[in-house]
């Protein structure tokens, strides 16, 4: 209410939302509160709370009680306009299990990593929101596209890649100058951003894989035998522009004389 004065939020356009596990008890103020209900209910659940605020003792809600009893009708009226009761929620666990439970078409058999997927991008979205300056709304739609994003990156035949900020990927340091991969850059002086670029890069594939480790995702031996994969295809295609550039590797068509 302090906030309200001193004009930080705006009562008309501020919606305060009380989420508890609890149930209201039928006719309390909270149970007045709830979702759709009428003008009439609202009225009273303000009677209520004055009155509760009138009478209660508690020295731990002294001050907050004082304010409320100080608003005049109509700020008190507007407050609780904007103020919405949502009991018997589920809790925690129960909230996981349920988004997992929608996730099972999207991420069969990976629901439970999926939920996580989503949990850390939803808690990300709102972080930004509440600190934009021009707070907007979250379209139902981003939710669904980004599930069928997390989705299309756990099947079968591909691993999750993880947002470089959520792996909390290690930033280039004068001590990577000992590295052989960084010594071999400067050897051949390639510009300084590159270099950064490319140890940012190597940090943030030893983060991932080591979450994908953490995760099970992998198996013990199928790292190792992707690099090996992964070093033969790059010979190849090295050895390959090596013969290239050599003006007589025999790879221009031959022209044959014609008698």
């Amino acid at each position: 209410m302090e906030s309200f004065s001193a004009g930080v939020f705006q009562a008309e356009k501020t919606t305060f939302f009380l989420i508890t596990t609890a149930t209201a008890v039928a006719g309390s103020a909270l149970a007045k509160l709830r979702e759709g209900v009428s003008q009439q209910d609202r009225k009273e659940a303000l009677d209520l709370l004055r009155q509760a605020a009138e009478e209660s003792d508690n020295k731990m809600t002294a001050a907050a009680r004082k304010k409320f009893l100080s608003l005049t009708d109509d700020e008190a009226r507007l407050l609780l306009s904007r103020t919405t009761v949502y009991d018997n929620h589920p809790n925690l666990t129960d909230v996981t299990s349920d988004i997992e439970a929608e996730l099972v078409l999207v991420a069969p058999g990976k629901t439970d990593l999926a939920a996580q997927y989503l949990e850390g991008w939803w808690l990300n979205v709102v972080g930004r929101q509440l600190i934009a300056e021009q707070s907007s709304t979250i379209p139902v739609q981003h939710i669904i596209t980004k599930a069928n994003e997390i989705g299309h990156t756990l099947k079968k035949d591909a691993l999750p890649l993880d947002d470089p900020a959520a792996l909390e990927v290690k930033e280039y340091s004068d001590g990577d100058e000992k590295r052989i991969f960084v010594r071999q850059l400067r050897a051949i002086q390639i510009a300084d951003r590159h270099i950064e670029s490319a140890v940012y890069d190597y940090y943030r594939a030893y983060a991932q894989r080591s979450k994908w480790a953490r995760e099970n995702l992998i198996l013990e031996n199928e790292l190792g035998d992707y690099d090996r994969k992964l070093e033969d295809s790059w010979q190849r295609k090295l050895d390959g522009e090596c013969i290239a550039s050599e003006p007589q590797s025999a790879l221009v068509p031959y022209d044959w004389p014609v008698n």
